[in-house]
């Protein structure tokens, strides 16, 4: 007997572990993306997302862009607000105090395309760009690892036979928050490969490096679009300049916005319809009760006696109705979204095995030609985010949500308590939030999420609770009048 009751304990305990599991995975699931996507975002410089990253791939190294190139495609696409980059590892260092690291030569535009918080000194300028003078701006693990100290604007740092001029130092890690705050970034850290950056002129990289071309272009595209449209006017433009579209990869950060953003909406999306669901059910189920009720009181009494007895019932009813029907179209309309595919991912048949097997074919040979591939700052952090963003939507749709489920229908068929369920649920979506706020700050997010978010959370769990505890009760009337007969 003693047993039976100590296992019964270690049941009941083990349910109280699978509904706090499942509600803090759910909620860190939801929040933790929100922040991810609120940071990337932060990051993304003063052009933000309208822009298309054009690189050349890896096994077409003759297509590089000259600076002849550059100045048609400005002309093409008419704008000046285009960054070209070219990367190449070597050795700097001051003294007898050497470092690799990566030397990005580009222009003063590149700064609008991606966040770098000056610490000290400025980014070079058009004009530092036109006098072809031989400056550097460098990270501040590169300014520690070779200096000791982040003090070194107007300092000589020496790369590829030639001393440059320190006119700036960036923050490695670390962008500005919505109040211009400095903190350290978790986007970043995971995407750092532990190689420190230096910033100088390209044309002076390219003097120093004349065997090597331009492989990375960003362009600034004013209008927003999903369509591909600006892809394909870059393309049209690439091929008025005599390149060839299929030379290089692009990427436009506006629809990659969308895809980072849309996993988040999903969530929210399966969560309201277990809602709607669950609701819908409860509907059902009280609807044909009363029916029954009504159509027994019919047996024994006239149509106008059996609705006078019954009004309340009806009228209970219709209020049920009214307010699961507003509720349900509430719901609907704040997680409804238009869901984007990329058309690469589009099939012109619905049902076409050799498109499939080809788009996995080509999608492993473009992973194979990217090894080796150094790609750029603002394409390495949008790969994590979207690293993270994958993993929390899997663990939120895999881990959390049937946990909740299943917490709660053993929480209720072995307590019974549905005041003491909804308590316990209270103290945990509290716990949850508050402990994933805290997480954020750590890792230097942007804590930034809409108040509905909780509050969808909360009433799906409430639901959840109610339709299990309903069935409960259904179950149990069944079995007494069982017992009766």
């Amino acid at each position: 007997m003693k047993s039976r009751k100590s296992l019964k304990t270690i049941n009941k305990k083990m349910i109280y572990i699978l509904v706090f599991a499942g509600t803090f995975i759910t909620i860190f699931s939801i929040l933790f993306s929100n922040f991810i996507y609120s940071e990337f975002v932060d990051m993304n410089g003063t052009y933000g997302f309208n822009k298309i990253l054009v690189r050349v791939k890896n096994e077409t190294k003759e297509a590089d862009f000259a600076y002849l190139d550059i100045k048609n495609l400005k002309r093409e696409l008419d704008t000046e607000k285009i960054a070209y980059t070219l990367s190449h590892i070597s050795k700097a260092g001051h003294g007898n105090r050497y470092r690799k690291a990566r030397i990005r030569g580009t222009n003063s535009q590149y700064q609008y395309f991606v966040h770098l918080n000056i610490k000290d000194g400025n980014f070079f300028t058009e004009q530092i760009e036109d006098e072809r003078a031989f400056t550097a701006v460098i990270d501040t693990e590169l300014a520690w690892d070779i200096f000791n100290s982040c003090d070194v604007v107007g300092m000589d740092l020496n790369m590829l036979g030639r001393d440059f001029k320190i006119i700036g130092v960036v923050d490695k890690h670390g962008v500005s928050d919505r109040s211009n705050n400095v903190k350290e970034n978790m986007i970043e850290k995971l995407a750092d490969d532990g190689i420190p950056n230096v910033y100088v002129p390209i044309n002076v990289l390219l003097e120093l490096q004349p065997q090597q071309g331009i492989d990375l272009v960003q362009i600034y595209m004013p209008e927003s679009d999903i369509l591909g449209k600006n892809i394909d006017k870059v393309k049209e433009a690439l091929q008025r300049i005599g390149k060839h579209p299929d030379d290089y990869n692009m990427l436009d950060f506006y629809r990659e916005k969308i895809l980072l953003y849309q996993k988040h909406k999903l969530q929210l999306f399966f969560i309201g319809l277990i809602v709607i669901f669950v609701s819908i059910m409860f509907l059902r189920n009280e609807v044909i009760k009363s029916f029954k009720h009504i159509k027994n009181s019919l047996g024994h009494h006239y149509f106008i006696e059996s609705f006078r007895l019954n009004i309340w019932e009806i009228l209970k009813c219709l209020a049920l109705v009214i307010t699961i029907s507003i509720g349900v179209i509430v719901i609907w309309y704040n997680i409804t979204f238009d869901l984007y595919i990329p058309p690469k991912y589009i099939a012109e048949q619905l049902i076409d095995t050799g498109f499939y097997s080809e788009l996995i074919e080509t999608e492993i040979q473009q992973r194979n030609l990217d090894i080796g591939y150094m790609p750029e700052l603002s394409e390495r952090w949008l790969m994590k985010a979207h690293e993270v963003n994958n993993f929390l939507f899997w663990i939120g749709v895999l881990l959390g949500y049937p946990f909740v489920f299943i917490g709660a229908a053993q929480m209720i068929q072995q307590d019974g308590s549905l005041s003491k369920a909804i308590r316990y649920y209270a103290y945990i979506v509290v716990f949850s939030v508050i402990a994933t706020i805290l997480i954020g700050y750590y890792y230097g997010l942007t804590l930034f999420f809409k108040p509905k978010l909780i509050i969808l959370i909360w009433i799906n769990i409430i639901c959840i609770t109610l339709y299990f505890r309903y069935i409960k009760n259904v179950k149990d009337l069944k079995a007494i009048e069982y017992i009766k007969k």
